[in-house]
Formats: structure tokens, C-alpha cells, sequence
């Protein structure tokens, strides 16, 4: 019958892909392809005599549809050449591998495997559903006829995806990125294959284990393929979900080791300190730049109890707070920008992170309904802004006792010279009459800003460097010495806070 052709014609278009499929991605071809077939099969396997044909570069390759059939072409072949000559050839007749050559031939060795599936998914649906239509067009079936018959290719789909794409994906995103001190570089350089063309860091004590702030780079692109998986295979949402989780508390678990050679400053024991964290949670720069989750602390009910206490001290207050800390000496402050630098670098790369995360979050909800709770891995987003904020009022605070311990002289306390910066020099346009003071706070804000600007996200800069020039009323400089400053700072990323 018709029905009965034109369902047969689609099985063995099927069990062509699937051996397609195999080749393309380095599978065994199923027990079940090829072993059984009915007479109607057999005779459209005998009289097809095309082949498909590829050029590339002059060169024509052609293969059949699949390996079992070039194999008896090469037998018929080989025994048509015996009865000819009445001989027994001595040269082996060895079977085409079909498509593997073809795919061989096409597509390099190490682009071929199961993540080829993403791209391919999307187009066998689109042939499915056309080869289908046109059936049910011809025979007047109905749809969910033509998806019965269309069953062979769908399950060898979902049998792959389950078994061989997710763990695949899983191992990738979760074992394969995880990175212990003890496989790194031990002359403290981190992971080689994540390290900075160009390091800043000149002279980086020998620890164990140093971060330069890349880690996160690898992470952020696993998630983004994750968001393309979700909108690919979204049946499997929460299996990738599971696996962003997980990938996300290695994440964390990691990053301890990261940011700890990162402490042990002033400006990072402040950071934690939960009343200096509600202070700077009611600064106008937090307010205009940053989340509340950024000032959440262990131990601290975050920055809604910062709220809820009165008063509005904002910058003012955190000077306060500051300036009871003096006198501060060199000890007190990062040695070099290298360590501002990678700080700098660490925070924008963890912002990447958190904002992959929140296109994955969002790409579940457009694309599927998710058994998966997604209430974990919004916690543990949280965790991250948390470490980020960490960084930023690290930094924030960095600088703004760089600037305290330059001007603490002027109100009777020691001088200090060294600020942590190693190019202070007298390049500037000051002129030789302007205090060394000024000199030094001008060399160190513009050194400072020109080595964590490229590093940084638009309002983590702006967050750290923020209302500078308004802190120096503050620390007794005299309007001369602000107006010094002023002009030297004119053509450096702060100008627009000394305006």
C-alpha cells in the first residue's frame, strides 16, 4: 500500500541518519541498525545505485548512504572480478568505511564526539517534523501517527542525550575544571593554561599558590554553553541546572584558595569588619552602583539592618572611622598595584560569572519548566556577590587609606612616603616648588587607576575611585594643594572627580 511504502521509505531513512549520526560522533553504530529487514527493504537497498558527492578543493569524494551497503558493493564487486578472471586475486579487497570516511574527510578528529549533537539536534527535529507532514499529507495519517513512525530516530536522540551528552557535559563543567594549588605552577604563576599574557605582578613572594584573577574565565564560559544547551535540549533543563549548581560550588570552594594570599592588609580586615560594611552600604556610591547582597556579611543580617539604623554618616563617616585608625605606616597598605591589579581583575571576572549565571536562571524559565529547584543555585549567586563585594570594599577601602596616610603629617602625625606604588617620580607638571606630598598622592591615584582601569567593570571603577576629590577637605589639604592636584589630575581616568 501506499501508507505502507512511504512508512517504510522513512524507517530506513532513519536507520541512514543514525549511522550518520555515529559516524559523525564517534559512536557505535546500534545492534538493532541494519539487522533485520523486510523484502520491501532489501530491494530499495539493491536497485539504489546513487551516491552522495562532496567537493572540497578540487577534490570529489563519494561515499554510499551507508557502511553495511559499500560492504556488499565490495563483495559483489570483488566476486565479479573472480568469475572474469577465473583467478583468485591476490590483492585484498578491503570494504569503504562509508561515512566515517566521508565525515573523516570533513570534519577533523577532534571536532567530532557528542557535542556535535547540539548542532545537529535542531535539524533532524526540522526533518522529522517535514518528513512527517509530508506522509500524513500523502496517506492522510495523523500527526501522532507520524511520530510513531518516526520513532527509531527519536529514541536513539534521547537514549544519546541521557547517556553519553549529559555526563559528558557534566564531567566537563564539574571534574575537568576543577583546580587544585597542588596541580598548579609552584613558583606561584597559578594555572598556566588560564595565566595573563603579560603579568603585572614584577615581583610575587614564591607561595604555593597565587591567583593572577583569571579563574573564573573558565567557568564563565561553561556556563555560557549551558544556557545554549538549555535552549537546545530543554526536556534536560534540570539535569543542567544540577550541573551549574555543582560546577558552581567548586567554583566557590576554589576561590578560598584564591583570595586568601589576597589578605591580611588593613584595608582587608576592614572589609569584613561589620560596622564599616554598613557604613559603606549607605554611601551614595553603593547606593547608585551596587546591590544589597554586595554588603552582605556571616554574621551580619546584611545591609537591610544597615537601613534600619538612623543616621546617614555616608562618606563623611567612613573618613571618621578612618582617620581613628592613624598613624598608619607603609606595613599597613598593599605593597605594590600588582595585587590591587589582580583584585581588580578577580571581581570583574566573578561579575561575569554571576551574570552568566542570571542568563542561565532566566533561560530556564523561557525555555522550559524546571523540576529542578533552582533555590540553591540562587544562593550560592548570592555567595558570590557577597565575595565581590568583599573585593570592592577591599579596593575602596585601599584607597582611601593610601590618601589618609599621605596627609596624615598635616595633622601632626608621621609622614609617609611609600603608599604601596612603584612609579612615583618627579615626571609631573607640579613644578619643583610643589609639596612632595601632593606629588606623591598625584603619582599614586593616577598609577593606581591607570593599572586597575582596564581590569575592572564601569561601576566597579567608578565604586572604588568614586568622589575622591571630595575626601581631601576632609584630611586637612589646603585648597593650594587641592587645586595642584586638581590640575594634575585633569587628564587621568579621575577627572571627572576633581572637576
Amino acid at each position: 500500500s501506499c501508507e505502507g511504502f512511504a512508512t517504510e521509505v522513512w524507517s530506513q531513512m532513519q536507520e541512514e541518519l543514525i549511522a550518520l549520526l555515529c559516524a559523525m560522533m564517534n559512536l557505535e553504530l546500534p545492534a538493532r541498525a541494519f539487522g533485520q529487514r523486510s523484502p520491501l527493504a532489501e530491494g530499495l537497498q539493491r536497485v539504489r545505485g546513487r551516491s552522495i558527492a562532496h567537493s572540497s578543493g578540487g577534490n570529489t569524494l563519494a561515499f554510499t548512504f551507508s557502511t553495511q551497503t559499500m560492504k556488499r558493493k565490495t563483495k559483489a564487486s570483488g566476486a565479479e572480478g573472480k568469475s572474469q578472471n577465473g583467478l583468485v586475486s591476490s590483492t585484498k579487497s578491503e570494504a569503504s568505511s562509508g561515512y566515517s570516511q566521508a565525515v573523516g574527510a570533513c570534519i577533523e578528529d577532534r571536532l567530532r564526539g557528542i557535542y556535535l549533537l547540539v548542532g545537529l539536534y535542531g535539524p533532524i527535529q526540522g526533518l522529522i517534523k517535514h518528513v512527517t507532514g509530508r506522509i500524513g499529507e500523502v496517506v492522510g495519517s495523523k500527526e501522532n501517527e507520524g511520530q510513531q513512525n518516526s520513532s527509531r530516530i527519536l529514541s536513539f536522540l534521547e537514549d544519546h542525550i541521557l547517556e553519553d551528552f549529559v555526563p559528558t557535559v557534566k564531567n566537563d563543567c564539574t571534574n575537568n575544571l576543577k583546580v587544585s594549588p597542588s596541580a598548579l605552577d609552584q613558583q606561584g604563576d597559578g594555572a598556566t593554561s588560564y595565566r595573563r599574557a603579560k603579568s603585572r605582578e614584577t615581583g610575587r613572594a614564591s607561595a604555593t599558590f597565587a591567583s593572577n584573577g583569571d579563574e573564573a574565565k573558565p567557568f564563565i564560559s561553561a556556563v555560557q554553553q549551558l544556557v545554549e544547551f538549555v535552549r537546545v535540549f530543554p526536556s534536560y533543563a534540570s539535569h543542567f541546572s544540577a550541573i551549574t549548581e555543582a560546577m558552581l560550588v567548586n567554583f566557590l570552594s576554589l576561590s578560598g584558595k584564591w583570595t586568601e594570599t589576597l589578605e591580611g592588609e588593613l584595608s582587608s580586615k576592614l572589609a569584613f569588619n561589620p560596622s564599616i560594611c554598613s557604613i559603606m552600604s549607605r554611601e551614595q556610591q553603593a547606593k547608585n552602583l551596587l546591590s544589597a547582597e554586595y554588603f552582605l556579611l556571616t554574621g551580619l543580617k546584611g545591609s537591610k539592618e544597615a537601613e534600619q539604623q538612623n543616621g546617614s554618616e555616608g562618606e563623611s563617616s567612613l573618613t571618621g572611622e578612618l582617620q581613628k585608625l592613624r598613624p598608619i605606616s607603609s606595613e599597613n597598605l598593599f605593597s605594590s598595584t600588582a595585587k590591587l591589579a589582580t583584585m581588580s581583575n578577580m571581581a570583574s571576572n566573578m561579575h561575569y560569572l554571576v551574570s552568566a549565571i542570571e542568563e542561565f536562571v532566566a533561560s530556564i524559565g523561557k525555555n522550559a519548566v524546571s523540576a529542578y529547584p533552582l533555590e540553591g543555585l540562587l544562593d550560592l549567586v548570592t555567595r558570590l556577590k557577597i565575595k565581590i563585594g568583599l573585593i570592592l570594599r577591599t579596593l575602596r577601602l585601599e584607597m582611601k587609606i593610601k590618601l589618609l596616610t599621605g596627609t596624615q603629617h598635616l595633622e601632626s602625625f608621621t609622614a609617609v612616603e611609600n603608599l604601596g606604588c612603584e612609579s612615583v617620580s618627579n615626571a609631573s607638571g607640579l613644578g619643583d616648588d610643589c609639596p612632595r606630598y601632593v606629588l606623591i598622592l598625584a603619582s599614586t591615584l593616577g598609577h593606581c587607576s591607570e593599572t586597575m582601569y582596564p581590569l575592572m567593570t564601569k561601576d566597579h571603577f567608578d565604586y572604588v575611585f568614586g568622589d575622591t576629590g571630595s575626601v581631601f577637605p576632609e584630611l586637612k589639604v589646603s585648597e593650594k594643594d587641592q587645586k595642584l592636584l586638581q590640575g594634575e589630575m585633569k587628564n587621568t581616568r579621575l577627572s571627572r572627580w576633581f572637576a
